[in-house]
C-alpha cells in the first residue's frame, strides 16, 4: 500500500513539473508574488503593432479633375491620391483606377460645395533643380510667386515600454507639411522654426521684412504668409 502511495505521489509531481514546463512560447510568466501569487498566471505577449492613420492626404473621396501632362482633362470623377506611392486614385464607373503621378500635371479637388483646392505635381515646376522633392503639392499662391505647400508621411514608431505600462503601441502615420516660397530668383523652404525670411526678394527683401515685422505676421501661419507674397507681388 505504501508502495502504491508513493508511485502515484511521484506521477502526480511529474504531470505537475510537465504541466508547468509547457509554457507557450507566446506567453511569458508573471512572476511577481505581489500580483500573482505562486506564479501560476501566465501572461499573453502583447501583439505585434499596428498601423494607425492613413498615407491619403484626404481620406475621403472628393469630386475633382485632372489635368495630364498630355493636355487631355478628365473631368467630374471622385479622387483621392496616394502620398506613399504617388498614385492619383480614380473613381470610375469600370471601378477603381490608378493613375501614376508621371502623367499628371496638376488635379483640382472640391472639398467643400465653394471651395476648389488645387494641387500641382513638383516636377513640372520649371528650373525646380533638387530644391523641390518628388510628389504634389497644394497651391496656395500663384500669380508672379508661387506658394506651395507640400504634404508627406512621417512615421511615428510606438513609445509602448512593458515593464511600466506606459506609451503608445502602435505605430502612427502622420502627415506633415512643407512649405515653399518660388520668386524669380530662387525656390526656397519656410523653415517654421527659423522666423527669419528667406532671401529670394533681391532689392525688395528690406522693404518685405518691414512689411512682416509691421503687421506681426506669423511665418507659420498659411493666411499670413499669403499675405506676405501678395504683398510682394504687389511690388513687382
Amino acid at each position: 500500500m505504501i508502495k502504491y502511495v508513493f508511485q502515484v505521489t511521484i506521477i502526480i509531481l511529474i504531470v505537475v513539473q510537465s504541466s508547468q514546463a509547457q509554457v507557450s512560447r507566446n506567453e511569458v510568466t508573471v512572476l511577481d508574488e505581489f500580483t500573482n501569487p505562486g506564479g501560476m498566471l501566465d501572461e499573453l505577449r502583447s501583439p505585434p503593432p499596428r498601423t494607425e492613420g492613413t498615407t491619403y492626404i484626404f481620406d475621403e473621396w472628393f469630386k475633382g479633375t485632372i489635368y495630364f501632362k498630355k493636355g487631355t482633362i478628365l473631368r467630374d470623377h471622385k479622387l483621392k491620391y496616394d502620398l506613399d506611392n504617388n498614385l492619383l486614385e480614380i473613381d470610375s464607373k469600370y471601378g477603381i483606377k490608378v493613375c501614376p503621378l508621371i502623367l499628371v500635371k496638376r488635379f483640382e479637388l472640391k472639398t467643400e460645395p465653394n471651395s476648389t483646392v488645387n494641387y500641382v505635381n513638383l516636377s513640372t515646376i520649371k528650373d525646380r533643380n533638387d530644391h523641390l522633392p518628388v510628389g504634389v503639392a497644394q497651391v496656395l499662391f500663384d500669380e508672379g510667386v508661387q506658394l506651395l505647400e507640400y504634404p508627406y508621411i512621417y512615421v511615428k514608431e510606438p513609445t509602448y515600454v512593458a515593464q511600466l505600462d506606459m506609451g503608445h503601441k502602435n505605430k502612427k502615420i502622420l502627415i506633415k507639411k512643407k512649405k515653399y516660397i518660388i520668386t524669380p530668383y530662387g525656390i526656397s523652404e519656410i523653415k517654421e522654426a527659423k522666423k527669419k525670411i528667406p532671401p529670394l526678394f533681391k532689392d525688395k527683401q528690406e522693404v518685405v521684412e518691414k512689411y512682416v515685422q509691421q503687421n506681426g505676421l506669423n511665418l507659420k501661419k498659411n493666411e499670413d504668409l499669403i499675405k506676405l507674397v501678395e504683398y510682394y507681388d504687389s511690388l513687382m
